[in-house]
């Protein structure tokens, strides 16, 4: 009994043993190829989980195509959601942290002008969520009223702005002053447009300003307000580091000269002043103003302007551009003989420009007295009319550096502007000529076109291959 279960039980073992046997050579083999596999596996795995097309790209370059992506310059307030780079920041949450983190693609906002009157409490908003994520610094420009909301959210952030162009009233403007005294810490520019006159207010008294710590504030441009008195918080702007000014408001010209003897590094000056502001003696002492090389000066009112009263205080050595705008139909030579001669400036540019379209004409000797004191003049333009006999001068010498010329003439100088324009292409080769002549003549059908053409056409080889010497319709030549 014994031995038939032994021989029973060694027989199972055998039996199983034909089936184990094999397994246990095939498993090596298995191994192998399970260890082949996962080591492809390991060289195709990061082409699986690496991203392919637009999401392979680094952040740092998508923040670059998305600068070149937007259609103007600055960013529209508030937000067209169909455009970029509003649109942008749509498509996934990778995107809008790019966009945010681009400064770049936010430093210039503009609100649009003239939006729809649902949109506009929007605006706030929108200017807060740009302040907000943005890192960088912003240049702001406004057009349109700026309601109290929106001037709220924009002095919520005074320093993450570098320019500001706003228009508001007296009150909004008094409370950008009333700021502390530190807040603008990075403006460099500011443009207002107040939009309510003022004769009659109460200013009021400040010790000092918000503007008045900005250190970096070098150009302000302040327009639309009419003051019968100089406000006293003007006075206490940073005028010494100012090296731009436009001054476009309605206030006593004395007040005007008090802040101007203040601005020593002032490079470029635009003033308007009106003739209906009291104008009150300003001394006797100069104003010098050692690297002005821009000023344009408009005068205008129905009243009758004191030009040796303006321009007396001034002396300007390095003054290269001068234009001055009157609706007066007027032009004091001799304010101006006297201006060029105490500043000593070697002027480049002149323009003198009647407003009032009256067709003023020079006279031959008030000229030339004053074109013989600018021999370095190569630009003169104005709207007065221009004598043929001064053309001659200008043929002979008066204006040696001269090469743009752009005036009125009479009919019955046509000829003599003709003279003088042969006059520069025959003296300069046609490789080289770059004049531009300009004239107003009001009445072209009886000069002759035709004539100018034939007369130029051997003169100047540039004037006969594309006719650009000399610009032909029907008002000018």
């Amino acid at each position: 009994m014994a031995n038939q279960l032994q021989k029973m039980i060694c027989g199972s073992t055998l039996e199983v043993r034909e089936h184990v046997d094999p397994i246990d050579i095939e498993i090596p083999t298995l191994h192998t190829c399970t260890n082949e596999l996962l080591a492809q596996r390991d060289k195709q795995e990061p082409q699986i989980l690496t991203p392919k097309g637009i999401e392979a790209f680094p952040s740092e370059i998508l923040g670059k195509i998305f600068i070149f992506s937007k259609t103007r310059k600055a960013v529209i307030v508030p937000p067209n959601l169909t455009s970029p780079p509003w649109t942008l920041g749509r498509v996934c949450s990778r995107w809008r942290q790019i966009l945010w983190s681009t400064p770049e693609l936010w430093s210039y906002l503009e609100i649009r002008n003239d939006p729809p009157r649902r949109e506009i409490l929007t605006i706030p908003a929108a200017i807060r969520g740009v302040v907000s994520h943005s890192r960088g610094l912003i240049s702001l420009t406004a057009p349109v009223l700026t309601t109290a909301s929106a001037l709220d959210t924009i002095l919520s952030f005074p320093r993450r702005f570098t320019h500001l162009s706003l228009k508001i009233d007296h009150g909004a403007f008094c409370a950008i002053l009333e700021l502390p005294n530190n807040s603008f810490d990075h403006l460099e520019s500011l443009d207002v447009l107040i939009c309510q006159s003022h004769m009659k207010i109460n200013f009021p008294a400040y010790t000092s300003t918000a503007l008045q710590a900005a250190p970096v504030l070098e150009s302000f441009s302040i327009r639309g307000a009419e003051f019968s008195t100089c406000p006293p918080y003007l006075l206490l702007l940073p005028w010494v580091q100012m090296t731009r000014l436009q001054w476009s408001i309605k206030i006593p010209p004395s007040a005007v000269y008090c802040i101007l003897a203040q601005c020593a590094s002032l490079l470029v000056c635009e003033i308007y002043i009106r003739s209906e502001i009291p104008q009150k003696s300003i001394g006797t002492g100069h104003i010098l103003i050692p690297n002005l090389h821009s000023l344009s000066l408009n005068f205008g009112g129905a009243g009758v302007l004191d030009w040796n009263l303006f321009l007396q205080p001034l002396k300007l050595p390095s003054l290269k551009n001068l234009r001055v705008y009157t609706y007066s139909s007027y032009l004091p030579h001799q304010a101006l003989v006297s201006l060029i001669g105490r500043s000593s400036c070697a002027l480049t540019e002149l323009s003198l420009i009647d407003r009032s379209r009256r067709g003023y004409k020079f006279g031959h000797r008030d000229t030339c007295d004053l074109l013989q004191f600018i021999p370095s003049l190569e630009v003169l333009e104005t709207s007065f009319i221009i004598p043929d006999t001064t053309f001659n001068a200008i043929s002979l010498g008066l204006l040696p550096q001269l090469h743009s010329l752009k005036c009125g003439i009479h009919p019955k100088g046509f000829h003599a502007f003709l003279d003088l324009m042969e006059h520069y292409m025959q003296m300069t080769p046609a490789t080289t000529y770059r004049g531009v002549f300009f004239a107003n003549i009001g009445c072209y059908d009886a000069l002759g076109i035709d004539e100018v053409y034939k007369r130029f056409r051997n003169v100047s080889p540039k004037f006969a291959k594309d006719g650009r010497d000399i610009a032909v319709n029907r008002t000018r030549l």
